[in-house]
């Protein structure tokens, strides 16, 4: 099971990780696992300050919604009142702390990561910290003492800015108005350990409370309209009563006397139960599906049962279009938004320094690990985020888009390598490697081509004998992806030189093995980054629990492992056609062509047009793809007319903007230079194109004459 909150000690400091990827939710497990580790920190006389921080760029976007509304829409108020009070006294306990208490920020803190945040002595802001609170929007108050913290940290009138208004603030305006404490620079961890130590030492002291005089710079009546424009009344009037009501009290007063109240007042209304299903259908569509029935046992209908109801037999007038595709609803958009900042301040940088040494650095590996990207496909029973197939096409695409050669070095380790040991492994072999893959701790490859076998599968000559306890590899590989950075390799090995496809099986080979050499490092055409190998393996000791799968239905696994795997390389050529048209837009614009700009030209807009239809199909057509392996059907046309198409498309897209470029698109300057050279591989990997178009033609012949 993923560990939902991680505690380390680091020196005399404890340490506590939020852990649920992507946006690091709180569910009722997780606040019990956070109270346990905390109370342990209080506890032992070696931790002087306790800090609590997230996994990666987001520090907490509050409780699971889903927690909330299985309970409101069963009226089942008394229960939801229970569960905050309980929540409550945690956070007084973190208030009432004797040992400091720091929330170090660093990306998305709202909601309850807020509230919980506000409950610490001191708030360190990363670059890219945001601050917010949306209950208002949802039609509700924030339950966890938002209302009385804020307004105790930043005064009355700041306080109902941010809990009318609703948007998210930066780390530098929430600065201003007192909410944190200070800006920690570029290296976020270690200087959030200084800033610590000063702390402790007594150099930093927590900041005073501000006036709590509820008319003091009071907002008028027509500055909260504007504010609040949209959001439902009761939840406004609520905010504002909680915020002047509470501060005319202690804060235990007003946590348990005014703001609990007003909570509880707003979540028994319509407007908030239709905006936490809203809430609920975006980030989880499956969720309002999940949760049905025939109402509580307390005679009231359930609040999905009547939506349902009402949507049987509308107008057809009264039908807002709000529905959105699957793979863009918030969940997916909210990983696109995560990956992308990740590869623009972490990737991008470096991008030029790991072409020149022609490796993507394990500390990158590390990083996207910890963020949790390598998990974004898999269930949240092995530490995924349960984004499947889907989730897995957002990651490439976007990760091409700023440096193909990582996204290569991502997918060979998590839609080769771990897809293969969650597809076909034992669970002991899941606890072994999948787990540790899927924290960046180990690295993953998949390996099937020898030099003279490529799409004939079936053919290899490496060997696997059978001996007492285990199996014995003998033979080598070329051409394979990750290959020396591997900590472990599934290779596809014969075990009947006659049995061709029907004998094959797999291993999981640790890299570290007797036997096991790497003999060639390939110079490439492109993916410079990306690590490409040959090895040997002279009489490699494999045990019997390395197995993986069934011995003899090696063929069909590699086929089902690149069926999905397609789906994702396709996704990658997304990300280059979108980086095409952006470098085509941006060199026009700047390049003057008989006395007018080159965008003004009627070839130029042809040209980036066409890429943009290219863009448009590839990506509907690689999605549905994802949707449909995602839910278990066969996908085997769908793969390859998807990975040959888009292939193709992008090729054709790149190869456009480097006509349009002139010259400069030669040139190593002009980033267009290394993405040529970078897609004409994606025409070769997993089956060149002429495979793909054989596939679909056999699955075409075998449905219309079989």
């Amino acid at each position: 099971m993923n560990n939902l909150i991680e505690s380390r000690v680091s020196g005399d400091l404890g340490v506590l990780v939020f852990n649920n990827p992507p946006m690091n939710v709180f569910t009722a497990e997780s606040f019990s696992a956070l109270e346990e580790k905390f109370e342990e920190f209080r506890h032992d006389p070696a931790v002087k300050a306790i800090v609590f921080t997230g996994n990666g760029f987001v520090f907490s976007a509050g409780v699971d919604v889903k927690l909330i509304y299985e309970l409101a829409a069963q009226q089942q108020i008394e229960e939801v009142a229970t569960l905050l009070k309980e929540l409550h006294q945690f956070f007084l306990a973190i208030d009432r702390s004797a040992k400091p208490t720091v929330a170090a920020v660093n990306g998305y803190c709202l909601g309850g990561g807020l509230e919980l945040a506000l409950s610490c002595d001191f708030i360190l802001a990363g670059l890219n910290a945001q601050f917010g609170f949306p209950e208002v929007a949802l039609g509700l108050i924030p339950g966890l003492g938002g209302t009385q913290r804020l307004t105790r940290r930043v005064g009355v009138r700041n306080s109902l800015r941010l809990l009318l208004g609703g948007t998210p603030i930066p780390g530098s305006m929430a600065l201003e108005l007192g909410l944190v404490d200070c800006i920690v620079g570029n290296e976020f961890i270690p200087n959030v350990k200084e800033i610590v130590q000063e702390i402790i030492g007594g150099c930093v002291k927590p900041r005073s409370s501000c006036s709590l005089n509820p008319t003091e710079a009071d907002l008028t009546e027509e500055d909260i309209v504007q504010i609040a424009k949209g959001k439902p009344a009761i939840a406004v009037e609520a905010a504002l009563s909680a915020v002047k009501e509470g501060a005319a009290l202690s804060l235990e007063e007003a946590l348990f006397g005014v703001e609990l109240h007003r909570f509880l007042d707003c979540l028994a209304t319509e407007d908030a139960l239709e905006g936490l299903a809203s809430f609920a259908q975006k980030r989880a569509p499956h969720f309002l599906r999940t949760i049905g029935g025939n109402g509580g046992g307390n005679g009231h209908a359930n609040h999905i049962d009547v939506v349902e109801r009402e949507k049987t037999v509308p107008e057809k007038t009264e039908q807002p279009i709000t529905q959105v595709l699957p793979w863009e609803s918030e969940d997916y958009q909210t990983l696109r938004n995560l990956v992308r900042e990740f590869a623009q301040k972490e990737l991008q940088p470096k991008v030029a320094w790991m072409e020149e040494h022609e490796e993507v650095p394990r500390q990158i590996l590390s990083q996207m690990g910890e963020l949790g990207v390598f998990g974004v496909m898999l269930p949240e029973s092995y530490g995924g985020s349960g984004l499947g197939k889907m989730g897995a096409c957002v990651l490439a695409d976007e990760l091409t888009y700023t440096h193909p050669s990582t996204a290569i070095v991502l997918g060979a380790h998590t839609s080769l390598a771990c897809e293969a040991l969650y597809l076909f492994g034992t669970e002991n072999q899941k606890e072994r490697y999948l787990q540790p893959a899927l924290k960046g701790e180990k690295i993953g490859a998949l390996s099937t081509t020898e030099s003279d076998i490529g799409s004939d599968v079936g053919a290899m000559r490496t060997r696997a004998t059978k001996i007492q306890n285990g199996w014995v590899l003998r033979g080598s590989k070329q051409f394979i992806t990750n290959g020396e950075i591997a900590d472990f390799i599934v290779v596809f090995a014969q075990t009947d030189p006659l049995g061709h496809n029907k004998t094959l099986a797999a291993f999981i080979v640790d890299t570290s093995s007797k036997g096991f050499a790497i003999t060639r490092r390939e110079k490439k055409m492109g993916l410079h980054a990306s690590r490409t190998n040959s090895f040997s393996l002279d009489d490699v000791f494999v045990p019997e629990e390395n197995v993986l799968g069934e011995i003899g239905r090696g063929f069909k696994m590699v086929m089902r492992i690149f069926n999905n795997s397609r789906i994702t390389l396709a996704a990658s050529c997304i990300g280059f056609i979108r980086r095409a048209i952006d470098e085509s837009i941006a060199f026009s614009k700047s390049r003057m062509l008989f006395g007018e700009p080159m965008y003004m030209k009627q070839n130029t807009q042809l040209q980036i047009a066409q890429m943009e239809t290219k863009r448009m199909l590839i990506e509907s057509a690689v999605f549905q793809a994802a949707w449909k392996c995602d839910r278990g059907l066969d996908i085997r046309n769908e793969a390859a007319a998807v990975k040959y198409s888009a292939s193709e498309l992008a090729d054709q897209a790149v190869d456009a903007a480097v006509q349009l470029h002139g010259g400069a698109g030669f040139m190593q300057d002009f980033p267009i230079e290394r993405f040529s050279r970078d897609v004409r591989v994606f025409r070769l990997f997993e089956g060149t194109s002429e495979i793909q178009l054989l596939t679909i033609a056999k699955e075409m012949i075998k449905s219309r004459f079989i």
